[in-house]
């Protein structure tokens, strides 16, 4: 399924459900604990030769296997990361795999 970033519903996050701990030092990292859930972060560019500048125009973030999310613009990321950023609190956390992490 595909969904524009404003039109997410981030409730769905909070209700993820946690990784299982395993033996060992529960202290570890502080208890932070991760949600159970692959995520990744893609974007699409192109250089502007006349500029001699690349610039992103389409961004791709991918929950499990089910939703896309997708936006055009650095201002739609930003909004949409912060709203996912407070779906964590400080001890649950969200692992994202990136894409073209240089760009």
């Amino acid at each position: 399924m595909i969904i524009a970033a404003d039109d997410y519903d981030f409730t769905q996050m909070k209700l993820l459900p946690v990784q299982k701990r395993k033996k060992g030092n529960p202290r570890s990292r502080q208890g932070v604990r991760y949600k159970d859930i692959i995520m990744a972060f893609d974007i699409e560019t192109t250089r502007l030769k006349d500029i001699e500048q690349s610039i992103m125009y389409i961004w791709q973030f991918q929950i499990g296997k089910e939703v896309t999310v997708i936006g055009r613009s650095w201002d739609e990321w930003e909004r949409f990361s912060r709203r996912l950023a407070d779906c964590c609190d400080n001890k649950e956390w969200f692992v994202i795999y990136v894409h073209n992490l240089s760009y």
